[in-house]
């Protein structure tokens, strides 16, 4: 079982939010080199700044090892929006390259929700390509270029940090 969370800050215009968003996952079937594995994860947002939880989701990843350094990434999952009282299928498909010494990735993914009714384009799939820096097993730092999923359509880059405990 893993235990993660995303912490996050962002600025629109000049309002500020804080978002910490808890995820719960476990594997289901074990990938291996040529057959998917499959998991399970459930989790939800927490806006910090208006203090409620604003989204409830659950999704399936699949990862399919086609050989030591490269796996496709398949996801299909349920986003429930508490703030407008929707619920959303979400999907996603992508891939990881890294190199023998799993020291730099690069990955890139295909994504999106299946809203309705949706205004024009938001039903319109994004992506996201990134390298992953990786200097040692419990740490790795991330550089991501991709597009928004909702909103104003705009570009974003960000810089992640994560730290395993194991």
């Amino acid at each position: 079982m893993e235990f993660g969370a995303q912490f996050a800050r962002a600025r629109t215009d000049d309002v500020y939010a804080s978002t910490a968003t808890p995820k719960v996952k476990t594997n289901l079937v074990p990938s291996a080199i040529g057959k998917f594995g499959l998991a399970a994860a459930v989790g939800f947002a927490y806006d910090a700044t208006g203090g409620e939880a604003t989204t409830f989701f659950a999704d399936l990843p699949a990862t399919l090892r086609l050989s030591e350094v490269l796996r496709i990434n398949l996801n299909a999952g349920w986003l429930r929006d508490r703030v407008y009282g929707e619920d959303y299928g979400t999907y996603g498909a992508g891939f990881d390259l890294r190199t023998p010494d799993n020291v730099w990735t690069l990955t890139g993914e295909l994504f999106g929700q299946a809203v309705a009714p949706a205004p024009p384009g938001a039903n319109r799939p994004r992506f996201q390509l990134g390298v992953r820096y990786r200097p040692v097993d419990p740490f790795n730092i991330d550089l991501i270029y991709g597009r928004n999923l909702i909103g104003d359509e705009g570009n974003w880059l960000t810089v992640s940090a994560t730290i395993r405990f194991h």
